[in-house]
């Protein structure tokens, strides 16, 4: 615009893919309408032909920058710029997907000993326990 101020402008294109587990250890929850009930959970992932969501193509968005030289002598530059940008939150796209069926927990485990009280079972202990003689 002048020698000493600059404004920059475009438009930009973000693809984020969508994330998948490498040995499909992942499900989403599915409309199927072939099935007694209104919604399954479907194994997602290559080769299976089913995505946790559809791709986006259609992310673009403007930026705007402006510089200003304030004294003319190429050592200051007062800048500013205005875009948006689109990410995904990876923790909370796996975090509430891991425990979709069939890669879920069962709802029986319970590591407490007052178990018994809550109408659930108790975990198996993974090693045995063993008592030592007190001295």
């Amino acid at each position: 615009m002048t020698p000493n101020f600059t404004f920059t402008y475009g438009l930009a294109w973000q693809f984020n893919g969508v994330p998948y587990e490498v040995n499909n250890n992942l499900s989403a929850l599915f409309q199927d309408p072939s099935s007694t009930g209104p919604f399954t959970f479907s194994v997602v992932g290559p080769g299976t032909g089913l995505q946790l969501y559809k791709d986006t193509l259609s992310n673009f968005e403007p930026r705007v920058g402006i510089a200003w030289d304030p004294f003319k002598k190429g050592k200051t530059s007062l800048r500013a710029g205005y875009g948006i940008f689109h990410d995904r939150t990876f923790g909370n796209l796996f975090g509430n997907a891991r425990s979709n069926p069939p890669f879920q927990q069962g709802q029986n485990n319970f590591p407490f000993p007052f178990a018994p009280l809550s109408g659930l079972s108790p975990l198996p202990t993974p090693y045995p326990q063993q008592q030592f003689p007190m001295a």
